[in-house]
């Protein structure tokens, strides 16, 4: 199993497994929090990190491939902790592109992986941050978050932290086997598919610009299926499909 390195508290265990990593730490090195003070997902979005309720886990990765290969990180994570989940905890959760899981469209874990190149364009270390509500009751969450958050407890799962870790792990390394990229993606992109509730779905895409006045424009299409790199193929109102491979996508209610 990959070395855990235990903190009670740390700004961010992705901030400490980043300059751990720098500084040499082998792949599998794992870094473990009772709480953090600056947890954050996509775009800059803080993660709530609650002390003793959540499984705040970073992994250090070292695959040995090109910084293009690095866009199938997050949903492979995204599958192994999706599996980890069901082992564990016996619930089913679904996977909202790219790197969120929920149950019953509210949100459960998320995944936030950053790297750090090389210059000739290879990955010197990829850094997979992955945070669970785990133990948290509905008042332990921020006014703010109650409509939109679950845990593992709420949802009347009897799984403690450390069980959930050891699973986690467990998953990961049976995902990326001998610490790489698999060669061939095509199962695990099906299993993502599978169980992605964001494919068949209306949705917007949120583009920033650079007028204040219209920092936001939503073009709506359905999203219908995955490319080769895990991007999302939308087909939009006007006909045409677009292929969206970062950023932020919003599945429209039904």
């Amino acid at each position: 199993m990959p070395e855990i390195i235990r903190l009670e508290t740390v700004d961010s265990t992705s901030n400490y497994a980043k300059t751990i990593a720098a500084a040499g730490a082998p792949a599998w090195t794992a870094v473990l929090a009772d709480a953090q003070t600056g947890g954050r997902g996509r775009m800059g979005r803080s993660f709530f990190s609650g002390r003793n309720l959540g499984m705040y886990l970073s992994v250090i990765l070292r695959p040995n491939c090109r910084a293009q290969h690095a866009a199938a990180i997050t949903p492979l994570a995204a599958v192994a902790v999706r599996r980890a989940i069901l082992t564990a905890a016996g619930i089913s959760a679904d996977i909202k592109w790219v790197n969120d899981l929920q149950i019953g469209g509210k949100k459960l874990c998320g995944i936030l992986t950053e790297l750090s190149l090389s210059v000739g364009g290879t990955i010197n270390y990829a850094v997979c941050g992955i945070g669970i509500n785990v133990a948290h009751e509905l008042a332990d969450f921020p006014p703010e978050l109650r409509e939109i958050v679950t845990s593992l407890r709420i949802e009347g799962a009897k799984v403690t932290r450390d069980q959930m870790v050891a699973a986690v792990l467990k998953s990961l390394t049976e995902v990326f086997k001998n610490g790489e990229i698999p060669e061939s993606l095509a199962d695990l992109r099906a299993e993502y598919a599978e169980n992605c509730v964001t494919l068949g779905r209306e949705v917007e895409i949120l583009r920033h610009t650079a007028a204040p006045e219209t920092s936001q424009t939503r073009p709506r299409g359905r999203a219908v299926a995955l490319t080769d790199s895990f991007a999302l193929e939308i087909e939009m109102e006007d006909g045409t499909v677009e292929i969206v491979s970062s950023g932020e996508v919003s599945v429209r209610p039904q």
